[in-house]
């Protein structure tokens, strides 16, 4: 493994730590505003839309998902060959 892939791998593996804690930080945001549309919804220092917030970090959470098993699996059977 070059070190170009280690390095890639350690971002993956943050971002896979991180993405859930996110998002359930986001939903946490949301049952604690007064009603979901409400536009007052401070993310990090942005206000924006609690659902846009929702939605984003909701995607974000299955693309990196989804592109962190690809690569287990894919590194997985390539030492099983």
């Amino acid at each position: 493994m070059t070190s170009e892939q280690s390095k890639l791998q350690t971002i993956l593996g943050i971002l896979l730590a991180l993405a859930p804690v996110i998002f359930v930080w986001t939903m946490e945001l949301l049952v604690t505003s007064e009603e979901l549309t409400d536009s007052g919804l401070v993310f990090f220092i942005w206000e924006v839309p609690p659902l846009a917030a929702y939605h984003a970090t909701m995607y974000v959470m299955f693309l990196v998902s989804w592109i962190g098993a690809f690569n287990i699996t894919h590194h997985g059977l390539s030492k099983s060959e």
